[in-house]
């Protein structure tokens, strides 16, 4: 078993709405709160610890941690191509002490603090970037503070059954008075997820506003996925069903999709 880990909370606390937006990060948000009760406990921290190596120490570490963890593949997890950084990995990335950082991993993944998930991972090192991608593979299981991750027992999944999709006539017509063209995927698509009423009225919708873009004619659909029946384009709804069924969140384009995006 190797040790993988991970910053608890990651995407919460130490992204914003900056540095989602990039690739590579030359910062990590951080709060600057001070009277946190972690923090005061991990500050007075005395536990038969070598001179010098207290919980002064141990925060230094801590944000070396966070900025090795801005720089991973996976932001957060603490592994790189070869498998889970160890504390050693992390003392040649940063010229920092290996002792320190050991203490630290330790004592913050502990119940205590529980800053950083130390979750033990089956070998070889190889199942990483298997791990990173399809986490649906593998399965945790608690002991105390630390957690292991085994393979998942395999799932049979029953065939999916494929029904032709028949496109209406009139909806090609429409289409290439529309768009100038058919687009075929789009049209059967359609036609699998929504009644063909839905599709004439939303691609009438895109005609009366000038709009001669299939993607504007999805986003009407998707629109009235959400609301659970279409409208006339005015917001006024006209009734019928969608073929996906279910209970959905309201919305149309303009402000109302704006509200979604606030939910």
């Amino acid at each position: 078993m190797a040790t993988l880990y991970t910053i608890r909370n990651w995407d919460k606390l130490y992204e914003n709405a900056e540095s989602r937006k990039l690739k590579t990060l030359k910062f990590v948000p951080v709060q600057n709160k001070h009277d946190g009760k972690s923090y005061r406990r991990l500050l007075n921290l005395r536990e038969n610890l070598p001179e010098l190596q207290d919980g002064l120490r141990m925060f230094a570490a801590w944000i070396l941690i966070l900025q090795i963890a801005s720089k991973c593949a996976k932001r957060g997890v603490l592994a790189d191509e070869d498998g889970p950084l160890t504390a050693e990995d992390m003392a040649l990335k940063t010229g920092a002490s290996e002792e320190v950082f050991q203490c630290t991993l330790n004592v913050l993944s502990g119940n205590d603090f529980r800053w950083i998930e130390a979750t033990e991972i089956p070998e070889p090192r190889e199942n990483i970037p298997e791990l990173l991608e399809e986490p649906g593979k593998f399965q945790a299981r608690r002991e105390g503070n630390r957690r292991e991750l085994i393979p998942s027992p395999a799932r049979e999944e029953a065939p999916e059954e494929s029904q032709p999709v028949t496109i209406p006539p009139d909806l090609e017509d429409s289409a290439m008075r529309i768009f100038g063209s058919v687009p075929l995927n789009n049209l059967t698509e359609w036609c699998r997820l929504y009644p063909a009423d839905w599709v004439r009225k939303a691609m009438s919708v895109t005609e009366r506003r000038s709009k001669r873009s299939a993607s504007y004619t999805n986003g009407i659909l998707q629109d009235w996925q959400r609301q659970g029946e279409p409208d006339d384009g005015e917001g006024n709804k006209q009734g019928g069903k969608s073929r996906r069924g279910g209970k959905q969140d309201k919305g149309y384009l303009g402000e109302s999709r704006n509200q979604l995006a606030g939910l």
